[in-house]
C-alpha cells in the first residue's frame, strides 16, 4: 500500500490536485472496501427512484407501458432492506478507509518533518498550523475524503430523482428553477457558518485564556480579596455575547434563507400537483408528494454535503502543502576543517534572529569551544544561552555567521537535551533509553548514562520497575514529579556522551535539587574523562556554584558574550562574570 501511496505523491507533482486526490483515495481502497462502498452507492443512487416504484405499484404502469404492480412493491423493499443490512457495513468500511488514508500520509508527513535540520521551519506559521489540525485527530484527512466521498453521492441523489420525475410527468421541469434557491441557500448558509466561525476564533481564544486564569488555585481568593468577582464576571459575559454574536447573527440569515427558498418550492409543487389533481391523476398527485418531499429532503442536505466536499478539498491542500513545502526546508550542513586543534566547534560573528522579533537572540557571538572539557554557559534568562545550544546542535541555522566544526568525513555526533525534555508516555525503561532506538543507536554506555542522571533511582522505585507505565495515556498510570522527570531526560541525554563531540545538557539542575544538581555536575565531568574521542560536555545554566567547577565559561548578556574562559582567570579580572561572583559569594554568606 505505502508504495503505491508513494507513487502517488510522486505522481502528483505532474497532475493536478484532482487528479492526485482521486489517486490518493483510490491507492487506499482494498479489495472488500471498494466492493462494499460500490454497492452502498448503488443501493444509495437506487433510493432516488423510490416515487417511481411506489407510482408503478398504484398505477401498474411506467412511461405508458404495463408493468406488475408487484414490481414496484418489490423494487422498494428490497433496496430498503439491503440498505438496512449494508448501512452498518459501509459505515465500518469508510472508517477503515479513513485509517488507512490517514495512516498513510501521517507516514508521508512524518517522512517529510524527518528531513528537516532546523527548527526555524517548524516554526512557520503556516506549517505549524497545518500540523496542529493533523495532530488533533490522526484520520483526519481520511474521515474527509471519505465523507467527501459520500457527499458526492448525496449530490447524484436529487438529479436521479428529478429525471425520474420529469419522465414520469414534464411538469416536473418546473421544479429545475424552484431547486436552484434551495441549492444556493444551503450552500450560502454554510458559508456564513465558515465566517461566523473564522469571526468567533479571537473570542475564542480570549474565552479560554479567562477560563485557564479562573481555573488556578489562586485565582478565585485573589479575586475575593480584591472584590473583582463582578468585574471578573461581567467581562466574561461581555465576551460571551461578543462570541454568540456572530453565530446568532449567521444563524438567523440562514433561517431566513431557508424560509425563502422553501416557501418558493413548495409553491411550484403545489402547481404540479394541482395540475395532476384537476387531470384527474390520483397516480401522478401522490408521485408528486413523494417526489418532490424526497427531493426536498436531499437538496435540504446539500449544504452539508458541501461542507464536507470543502473540507476533504481543505484538508487535502494542507496535506499537499505539509508534504510539499516541509521537505524544500530540509537543508545538508556543510563541514570544515579549522585550524584550531584544540577546539571541536567554532562560532564566528554568529547572530540570530527568532522569526518577527525586532531584536536578535544571538548578536555576533564569537566562541571556541574547548575540546576534552566540561563547560559551562551562564547568563540572565532571555540573555541567548538555550539559542547558543540550538545553535551548537545544529537545530538552528545562524542568521548570520559561522559554525565550523573540526570533523570533515562525517556529521558531528551532538548528543544532549534540550531546555525542557518532553514527558514521553512510555513505561520508565523506554522513556529514558528512547535515543537507543534512533539512528545513531545503540549505545554502550546505557548503565552509566542511568547511574550519573540519579534515573536508575526513579526507575527501581517503581512499582513495576522499568515496565512500569508513566503518564495519563495509559489505564493504570503513575505519576512523577517534576524532578523525576527531569532525571530521566537526563538519561536520555547522556545515552551516548562518550561517543559524542559535544553533549549539550540545558538547564540540567532546574528541577533538581542540590545534590541531585552535584550528582549532575560530577556526571558530566565524568562524561569528559572517559569520552573516547575528546568530547566536551556543554552545560547551559543559571547557578554559579554548577559554572564554578567548570573548565570553562562563557558569560552572555543580551545576546552577547560578556566574558569567556578558564573560571579561575576570569575571577582574577575585573568582568561581568568576576563581578557576578562577588556579589553572588556576598548574598551566600
Amino acid at each position: 500500500m505505502f508504495q503505491r501511496f508513494n507513487n502517488v505523491q510522486s505522481s502528483s507533482k505532474r497532475s493536478g490536485p484532482l487528479d492526485s486526490l482521486l489517486r490518493l483515495f483510490v491507492g487506499n481502497l482494498s479489495l472488500p472496501i471498494a466492493i462494499v462502498l460500490f454497492v452502498y452507492t448503488v443501493l444509495t443512487i437506487g433510493t432516488a427512484l423510490y416515487p417511481v416504484a411506489v407510482n408503478v405499484a398504484l398505477s401498474g404502469r411506467f412511461l405508458d407501458l404495463p408493468v406488475a404492480r408487484w414490481v414496484g412493491v418489490t423494487y422498494f423493499l428490497v433496496v430498503a432492506a439491503l440498505l438496512s443490512v449494508l448501512g452498518p457495513v459501509a459505515g465500518h468500511a469508510q472508517l477503515e478507509l479513513a485509517f488507512r488514508i490517514g495512516f498513510a500520509t501521517d507516514k508521508q508527513i512524518a517522512n517529510s518533518l524527518n528531513a528537516i535540520q532546523y527548527l526555524d521551519g517548524l516554526e512557520n506559521k503556516s506549517i505549524v498550523e497545518d500540523l496542529e489540525m493533523f495532530r488533533s485527530r490522526q484520520s483526519v484527512l481520511g474521515e474527509a475524503l471519505a465523507r467527501g466521498y459520500f457527499a458526492l453521492i448525496t449530490l447524484a441523489v436529487p438529479c436521479v430523482i428529478l429525471l425520474s420525475a420529469v419522465v414520469t410527468n414534464l411538469y416536473f421541469l418546473l421544479l429545475l428553477p424552484a431547486c436552484v434557491p434551495v441549492v444556493w441557500a444551503g450552500v450560502h448558509a454554510e458559508k456564513l457558518a465558515e465566517k461566523a466561525e473564522a469571526d468567533m476564533a479571537s473570542d475564542q481564544v480570549e474565552l479560554a485564556a479567562i477560563a485557564n486564569t479562573a481555573s488556578k488555585d489562586s485565582a478565585s481568593t485573589e479575586l475575593r480579596i480584591y472584590g473583582a468577582t463582578e468585574w471578573f464576571i461581567s467581562r466574561y459575559a461581555r465576551i460571551v455575547r461578543r462570541w454568540a454574536s456572530h453565530s446568532l447573527k449567521a444563524n438567523t440569515s440562514a433561517v431566513l434563507l431557508n424560509e425563502g427558498s422553501c416557501a418558493a418550492y413548495f409553491l411550484i409543487v403545489f402547481l404540479v400537483m394541482w395540475r395532476s389533481i384537476t387531470s384527474h391523476d390520483t397516480a401522478g398527485a401522490i408521485f408528486a408528494i413523494l417526489a418532490s418531499f424526497q427531493l426536498y429532503s436531499v437538496l435540504s442536505g446539500v449544504r452539508f454535503a458541501y461542507t464536507d466536499i470543502a473540507r476533504s478539498r481543505r484538508e487535502y491542500l494542507r496535506f499537499c502543502r505539509i508534504v510539499t513545502e516541509v521537505p524544500q526546508l530540509a537543508k545538508e550542513e556543510q563541514l570544515f576543517s579549522i585550524e584550531n586543534k584544540g577546539s571541536h566547534v567554532v562560532l564566528n560573528e554568529v547572530s540570530y534572529s527568532y522569526p518577527h522579533s525586532a531584536t536578535p537572540a544571538l548578536n555576533a557571538v564569537t566562541v571556541a569551544l574547548p575540546s576534552h572539557s566540561l563547560i559551562a554557559i551562564v547568563g540572565e534568562n532571555g540573555s541567548g544561552k538555550s539559542t547558543l545550544a540550538q545553535i551548537i546542535r545544529g537545530v538552528r541555522r545562524p542568521t548570520h555567521g559561522t559554525v565550523t566544526w573540526a570533523s570533515t568525513t562525517r556529521k558531528p555526533f551532538v548528543a544532549g537535551v534540550p531546555q525542557h525534555p518532553s514527558r514521553w508516555e512510555l513505561t520508565a525503561g523506554e522513556t529514558a533509553t528512547l535515543p537507543q532506538l534512533g539512528n545513531f543507536g545503540p549505545f554502550t554506555n546505557h548503565e552509566t548514562a542511568m547511574k550519573a542522571s540519579g534515573a536508575h533511582q526513579v526507575v527501581d522505585a517503581l512499582p513495576k520497575g522499568p515496565a512500569t507505565r508513566l503518564g495519563e495515556s495509559w489505564s493504570t498510570p503513575y505519576q512523577l514529579s517534576g524532578g523525576q522527570w527531569q532525571r530521566l531526560g537526563n538519561a536520555r541525554g547522556l545515552l551516548g556522551a562518550n561517543e559524542a563531540l559535544i553533549t549539550i545538557i540545558d538547564e540540567p539542575t532546574s528541577a533538581l535539587d542540590p545534590f541531585a544538581e552535584k550528582r549532575m555536575v560530577d556526571a558530566a565531568r565524568r562524561v569528559v574523562e572517559e569520552s573516547s574521542c575528546g568530547g566536551s560536555v556543554v552545560v547551559i545554566t543559571h547557578r554559579l556554584s554548577s559554572a564554578l567547577r567548570a573548565d570553562y565559561v562563557i558569560m552572555l548578556d543580551a545576546g552577547r558574550v560578556a566574558a569567556q574562559g578558564k573560571p579561575e582567570e576570569l575571577l582574577r579580572g575585573a568582568n561581568p562574570f568576576s563581578g557576578l561572583v562577588h556579589e553572588w559569594k556576598l548574598h551566600k554568606d
